[in-house]
C-alpha cells in the first residue's frame, strides 16, 4: 500500500514538474517578438549585403527576437518604405533601407521619409567614386568636364532616378556646370558594367567595387567624392578640381534600420540594444573594414542629425541643380 502511495505521488510530482517546465517554454515562446525586416533593395545589393551579416551577429535568445529578412524592391525604396508604414505599430516590421527616403517627395514617389520612422541604428556609409573604361584617354574627372564644357559629347552610365548615379550626377551638376549624354541601365551593376565594355566614358560607383575593377584591370578611378584620402585606394579627391564641393561633404550612399514610429518603447530599446551589440561585435567590424565601408553606429539623436544634415545638403543642390541644367536623356531601356 505505501508503494502504490509511493509511486502515485512520484507521479504527480514528475507531472507538476514537466507542467512547470512546458508553462515555462510556453511563456518564453510567448514572450519572442518575430518580426519582418523589409529589405528595401535586391537580394546581395550593399542594403541587403550589410544588413543579411549584421543579423548573424544578433542575439535572438538574449533578447527574444526571431527576425525574417525579406526583399521588397521598387521605386527606389519606397514600396517597402510604404509597405512598412502602413503596417500597425506593433514592432513586427523592420525597415532596411538607404539615403533615398529623405528624397521621396521632390522626386515624386510621395511624401514619406525617415520623419516617419525611429532609427534603430545607422550602420555605414560609402565613398562614391568616378570611374571610366581603363583604356580611355581620362585621366581625371576634370578632364571629361571640360571636353563636355568645350562641346564634346560625354556618355555616362546611369540608372533610375532617385539612384546612386542619377543622385551623384545632380548634386555635382551645379559645380561642373556642364551636361551628359545619360544612358540609362536598370541597375547599379549594369551601369557600371557598361564602363567595361566601353559603353559609356563613366559613371559613379561605390568605392569597393571602383576598388575590384581596377584590381582587376576593368575600369580606372577618375576621382573619389572626398576631401579625405581613403585607405587602401588611390585616387584624386573631388575637392581638387572642385575645392567648392566640400561645404557638401561627407556625401554619400548610407545604409539603416528604421522602425515605424509610435511602437512601444521597450520593442525599440530591445532592437536598438540588440543590433548595437552585434554592430559592434569585432568580426563585425572586420567585415564592414573589408567591404571599405565608413562604420557610422549612430542611434537617437546622432542618427537624426546625421539624416537632415544629408537631406539638407542633398535638397539643397539637386533643387539648384533642376533650377540651372535641363538635363538631356537618352534612354535605352537597358
Amino acid at each position: 500500500m505505501r508503494h502504490k502511495k509511493f509511486f502515485s505521488l512520484s507521479f504527480i510530482l514528475i507531472f507538476i514538474l514537466s507542467s512547470s517546465c512546458q508553462f515555462k517554454i510556453y511563456a518564453q515562446d510567448q514572450n519572442i517578438l518575430n518580426s519582418e525586416a523589409v529589405i528595401a533593395w535586391g537580394t546581395k545589393g550593399t542594403t541587403d549585403i550589410l544588413f543579411r551579416t549584421l543579423l548573424k551577429y544578433v542575439d535572438g535568445s538574449k533578447y527574444n527576437l526571431k527576425i525574417t529578412p525579406v526583399n521588397k524592391t521598387g521605386f527606389a525604396g519606397a514600396y517597402a518604405t510604404n509597405y512598412v508604414n502602413n503596417q500597425e505599430s506593433n514592432g513586427k516590421y523592420l525597415l532596411i533601407n538607404a539615403e533615398n527616403p529623405p528624397l521621396y517627395e521632390f522626386l515624386g514617389y510621395g511624401n514619406l521619409d525617415y520623419d516617419n520612422f525611429e532609427c534603430i541604428l545607422l550602420i555605414a556609409t560609402d565613398i562614391v567614386a568616378i570611374i571610366s573604361p581603363v583604356d580611355s584617354e581620362w585621366h581625371t574627372f576634370s578632364e571629361i568636364v571640360e571636353a563636355s564644357r568645350a562641346g564634346r559629347k560625354i556618355t555616362m552610365s546611369i540608372t533610375n532616378v532617385g539612384g546612386l548615379s542619377w543622385n551623384a550626377v545632380s548634386v555635382l551638376q551645379p559645380y561642373t556646370k556642364t551636361y551628359f549624354i545619360q544612358e540609362w541601365y536598370q541597375t547599379d551593376s549594369l551601369a557600371v558594367s557598361a564602363v567595361f565594355e566601353n559603353e559609356a566614358d563613366f559613371t559613379f560607383s561605390k568605392i569597393q567595387l571602383a576598388r575590384e575593377a581596377t584590381r582587376n584591370g576593368r575600369a580606372k578611378i577618375l576621382a573619389i567624392l572626398s576631401d579625405k584620402e581613403f585607405p587602401g585606394v588611390k585616387a584624386r579627391l573631388i575637392t581638387e578640381d572642385f575645392p567648392e564641393f566640400k561645404k557638401c561633404l561627407p556625401w554619400g550612399p548610407f545604409y539603416g534600420i528604421f522602425i515605424k514610429k509610435g511602437t512601444d518603447p521597450e520593442i525599440i530599446s530591445r532592437y536598438k540594444q540588440a543590433f548595437k551589440e552585434a554592430y559592434e561585435n569585432e568580426e563585425y567590424q572586420k567585415y564592414l573594414k573589408s567591404c571599405f565601408t565608413i562604420p557610422l553606429g549612430l542611434q537617437g539623436e546622432e542618427a537624426n542629425e546625421y539624416i537632415n544634415k544629408w537631406k539638407s545638403n542633398t535638397l539643397s543642390i539637386l533643387k539648384n541643380s533642376m533650377l540651372n541644367m535641363n538635363f538631356k536623356f537618352n534612354r535605352i531601356g537597358k
